[in-house]
C-alpha cells in the first residue's frame, strides 16, 4: 500500500481524537484531516471504485 507511514499517522491521530476534550488539539486535528488525510482517503476511494 502506498503512503503506509501516512496511514499509520492517521490511525494514531484517530486514536487521539477518541478521548480528547482539548479544543486546541481538536482544531489541529481537523486541519490535519483536511490537508493530509482527506486527499489520501479520496485517492483510496477512487482506487477502490476502479477495482469494482
Amino acid at each position: 500500500m502506498e503512503d503506509g507511514h501516512i496511514w499509520m499517522v492517521a490511525l494514531s491521530k484517530r486514536n487521539l481524537t477518541t478521548h480528547t476534550y482539548d479544543e486546541e488539539l481538536a482544531e489541529k486535528l481537523v486541519k490535519e484531516i483536511q490537508e493530509l488525510f482527506q486527499p489520501m482517503l479520496r485517492n483510496l476511494y477512487e482506487k477502490l471504485l476502479k477495482e469494482r
